[in-house]
């Protein structure tokens, strides 16, 4: 019998500042920064950005994407693509349509 060596997960390696620019996770916990969050995303994939600042800032039901109803709230996210979003509603559209942006950090680009 030959035993296959099952693959290995490569390591999240994230080199981030201590800026502090918080950022609230799907997870409903506070992120120090966009970077901070990223790693969190690295360890589980299913994390995504629910919105800009402290989780404690915003009501729990507005913590899931599928509940945006706020599209006239300008709380700017900055896409990896270099792209402003107004809101985190409009920055998950367009990670549903090209998984690969990420939040560069909160405010305009």
């Amino acid at each position: 019998a030959v035993a296959e060596a099952s693959p290995t997960r490569q390591p999240c390696l994230m080199q981030c500042t201590l800026e502090y620019d918080p950022v609230c996770g799907s997870d409903g916990k506070t992120y120090g920064n966009a970077c901070s969050l990223r790693g969190a995303q690295c360890l589980d994939p299913s994390i995504t950005v629910a919105h800009c600042g402290d989780c404690e800032s915003v009501p729990k039901r507005q913590l899931y994407p599928g509940l945006c109803d706020q599209y006239d709230q300008y709380d700017p996210m900055c896409g990896s693509n270099g792209v402003t979003y107004s809101n985190a509603c409009f920055f998950f559209i367009a990670q549903w349509l090209n998984p690969s942006i990420t939040l560069t950090h909160c405010g305009q680009c």
